[in-house]
């Protein structure tokens, strides 16, 4: 038989379990059956940051992606990061041009975690391109795999908005301190 170890408040109820241990290592705080290594009945507060693998539930995490189609990233400044909460990515950021950056292409990045595959080919973000000192145009990211996700300008046909294609002179011509930047979201595979 497995040892078990318990703490009662002997002071309010006999036998009320305060801390509890199964024996196999799961401890129970507030109840006597732990389910999990820590299992807690009740509301639970800390002054620090709730940490899963050592990464803070909900921390901001910098990463350089890697741009594998259309952009070409030179001395461009990559200020881009991810957030993770559960099975959610969440991605904000930016990358801003250097006299050598150069797109030819709507651009495709790498994401910093493997997006869920029944969520390909649809549409996770939205952000924004920047001339600098001029003007922003509306820009929407697609998951195009589970490793990668394309930006795509919006065009006009007729009466609707459609994908437009980017180039090195649409919807703007592209120079330096001009910007590319998204927020999106997908879930996790």
């Amino acid at each position: 038989m497995a040892s078990v170890l318990r703490f009662d408040d002997w002071e309010t109820t006999l036998g009320t379990g305060v801390v509890s241990t199964d024996g196999s290592g799961n401890v129970a705080v507030g109840g006597s059956s732990p389910s999990y290594k820590l299992d807690v009945t009740g509301d639970i507060n800390a002054s620090g940051q709730f940490r899963i693998g050592g990464t803070a539930v909900g921390e901001a995490v910098a990463f350089t992606p890697t741009w594998t189609v259309g952009l070409t990233v030179g001395n461009a400044t990559e200020n881009w990061y991810y957030y993770e909460i559960n099975d959610l990515v969440v991605i904000t950021g930016a990358t801003v041009f250097g006299s050598t950056t150069a797109l030819s292409a709507n651009p495709a990045m790498t994401l910093p975690v493997t997006a869920a595959s029944d969520a390909l080919n649809t549409s996770i973000g939205k952000g924004s391109s920047h001339d600098a000192g001029t003007a922003q145009y509306p820009n929407f990211w697609v998951l195009g795999s589970t490793t990668s996700v394309t930006c795509f300008h919006m065009g006009a046909a007729s009466t609707f908005v459609n994908t437009g294609s980017a180039t090195a002179t649409a919807p703007f011509t592209w120079t330096t301190n001009d910007k590319i930047g998204g927020n999106i979201i997908y879930r996790r595979a």
